[in-house]
């Protein structure tokens, strides 16, 4: 599958993390970084994450306003 955008390819690690391919019962402890667009910040998306085994990366072209921080 060929990737082209950041939406796609946050949404495609997620679905991974999610399904437990990467994170699955059997499977040692991993923590994941997770970069995120503008667009997946202020969507309605429910993700279930695990706020211990994530990190939220927001990306450096993001500009960070009151809309933003009030999420």
């Amino acid at each position: 599958m060929d990737i082209v955008d950041g939406d796609n390819a946050t949404l495609e690690l997620l679905s991974n993390y999610c399904c437990g391919i990467v994170n699955g019962v059997n499977q040692p402890y991993v923590k994941i970084f997770v970069n995120l667009t503008r667009a997946l910040i202020m969507s309605d998306i429910f993700i279930p994450l695990q706020p211990d085994r994530i990190v939220i990366e927001i990306l450096e072209d993001i500009d960070v306003d009151p809309e933003l921080l009030t999420l």
